[in-house]
């Protein structure tokens, strides 16, 4: 299993005993006390400084039996300490939606954007988080992304790909789809693919 945390971040990782009754005593250790301490019965792991490392959950006969012993019954968990990529949903030609694992609080010049079969790097514009999910951080590029082509997006040591809307407009979308009589709305008609990821949009305010 995995475990995504920030520095200072904590979790606890809970060991269930098969059968309930058994009266193994576990136990639990870290592959690198820089990344991720882990109380040695408690299973409380502290996030300490970016990296990965693996928690390895121990069920032996008794608390002096050894590690190594071949009886033990032994599981890991991974744990990823840092802002690690989920997924990139392409919203518009120029909008993506990167989703990270943790709360995440990233720059424009963080990003590296690359087309996988042209190698050309695309600059972002602009970045921000979202205001409900700080996990999620919308990116606009200065560039149409529109060729149908597959896509990574990189931060740091992580990366995540996307395949671009081939640009072909499949239903047309109008928001809102009620407006007040009386008061003036701004109103979007925006041309959607048909995964419905915006192609084209304009506004008009009457």
């Amino acid at each position: 299993s995995e475990l995504y945390l920030n520095v200072r971040d904590t979790a606890t990782i809970k060991a269930t005993k098969t059968p309930e009754t058994s009266t193994d005593a576990v136990r639990f250790s870290t592959s690198d006390k820089t990344i991720a301490t882990v109380g040695l019965t408690s299973g409380k792991v502290t996030a300490k400084g970016e990296g990965k490392c693996t928690i390895t959950v121990y069920s032996k006969a008794t608390k002096a039996t050894s590690n190594s012993a071949k009886a033990n019954k032994i599981a890991t968990v991974e744990v990823y300490v840092g802002s690690y990529m989920d997924r990139v949903i392409q919203k518009s030609v120029t909008e993506l939606d990167v989703i990270f694992k943790t709360s995440t609080n990233v720059k424009s010049s963080d990003l590296i954007i690359t087309n996988d079969t042209t190698k050309a790097a695309f600059p972002v514009k602009n970045v921000s988080i979202d205001k409900k999910n700080d996990k999620i951080v919308h990116v606009e590029t200065y560039a149409e992304l529109k060729d149908a082509h597959t896509y990574t997006v990189q931060y740091k040591e992580t990366s995540a790909k996307f395949t671009a809307t081939d640009g072909r407009v499949a239903s047309l979308q109008v928001v809102p789809t009620e407006i007040v009589c009386g008061k003036e709305e701004l109103i979007y008609a925006q041309l959607l693919d048909a995964n419905g990821i915006i192609v084209e949009s304009c506004t008009r305010s009457d």
